[in-house]
């Protein structure tokens, strides 16, 4: 798992320290940051905790000393995942511990925080999951590294507050074009089940593909869309889907087919207004982005 903090020195060379344990009595050995850190600004600050056991709650804060003297964070917890999941082309990983979205690959590609609320996720654990209720409201990543990727894979578990219309669970688009994106998982409001919607802008088509399950509100599912570049397939809580061709046809095209894309949107979609924002009206609690096909 990988820490994450912001410490202002206050213009002092300021060390920096996590404390961690599965208490808040901090039991484990602590983890230094190798350099001091200076400035007059918040500086974000993570390190790298290894060794952890699985369905397991951890600690941590951090402490900070400086010639002013010590300050100490708040605690933070986080619960490890009860099994293992493939890292092999992990390119993005959010937990949303601690009520941050830091991606935990270790690519970097971290989002902003946009409206979305930071709230309970499906083990009740505070602060774990993101919950969206307004156009405004997304987990922004600007310029991704994954975006020239010709296959790949998606998993989130979401829950939906309501049914009623289009919603989008994550994307990727071009924020000077609304007709260059792929909506990678995205609700269909007229059949309430789950869609994929892949708009090319040369020559002007779109591919709009539907899955089977019709969905409740209030209740939490395990998404997975894949792709190997020809093909794609979803599947709801571990079962493959049968997929309806709408329009277009299943083609499997992924991130580099489209020219010009430039962002990643958790919860919403990002492109050139005028247009009416899908934001989610429900929880995304965990994401993971991969550059392959999962099997």
């Amino acid at each position: 798992a990988v820490l994450y903090g912001t410490v202002n020195p206050n213009y002092l060379p300021t060390e920096v320290t996590f404390e961690c344990g599965t208490t808040t009595s901090y039991e484990l050995p602590a983890l230094n940051l190798q350099s001091p850190i200076d400035g007059s600004t918040g500086k974000p600050v993570s390190i790298t905790m290894t060794g952890l056991t699985a369905n397991t709650t951890y600690h941590f804060r951090i402490k900070a000393v400086n010639s002013l003297g010590t300050t100490y964070g708040d605690d933070i917890s986080f619960t490890t995942n009860t099994s293992d999941f493939p890292t092999d082309g992990l390119v993005a990983y959010y937990t949303f511990a601690g009520g941050i979205a830091q991606d935990l690959s270790g690519t970097g590609n971290h989002a902003i925080v946009s409206g979305a609320v930071a709230t309970a996720d499906r083990f009740s654990e505070s602060n774990e999951s993101f919950q969206f209720s307004t156009e405004n409201d997304m987990l922004l990543v600007n310029d991704p590294g994954f975006l020239n990727n010709s296959s790949g894979s998606i998993a989130a578990w979401v829950k939906f507050n309501n049914l009623n219309r289009t919603q989008y669970i994550a994307s990727v688009g071009d924020a000077g074009s609304n007709i260059n994106y792929f909506g990678l998982l995205r609700l269909d409001g007229s059949t309430n089940r789950i869609s994929l919607y892949f708009r090319d802008p040369d020559p002007l088509k779109r591919d709009w593909i539907n899955g089977s399950t019709v969905l409740s509100a209030n209740v939490y599912y395990h998404l997975v869309l894949t792709s190997d570049g020809s093909m794609w397939n979803l599947y709801i809580n571990g079962v493959k889907e049968t997929l309806e061709v709408i329009e277009g046809r299943n083609s499997g095209k992924w991130f580099s087919s489209l020219p010009g894309l430039n962002n990643f949107v958790m919860g919403n979609s990002y492109l050139l207004k005028p247009y009416t924002p899908p934001y989610l009206s429900g929880k995304i609690d965990e994401l993971l982005l991969y550059n392959r096909k999962l099997s």
